[in-house]
């Protein structure tokens, strides 16, 4: 059961609604779960390329001895 209140203007129309922090909180979540859906889409539809972590770290080594000099 919903306990939400509307708020309207003097004409009738709706302007606004409370609603309890619970059903605030599950849309935000739901907001959050959402982008994260959405995100995950756009990256796996990229074409992104991936190096192994040795291979990385090899760069990341090279780098420091270079800004080291």
């Amino acid at each position: 059961m919903s306990s939400q209140q509307y708020i309207s203007d003097e004409n009738g129309k709706l302007e606004a609604i409370i609603l309890p922090i619970s059903e605030y909180e599950k849309m935000l979540d739901m907001i959050d779960k959402l982008d994260a859906i959405k995100e995950y889409d756009a990256a796996k539809a990229s074409d992104l390329t991936f190096k192994p972590l040795e291979s990385v770290m090899e760069d990341v080594e090279k780098y420091r001895s270079k800004s080291k000099k």
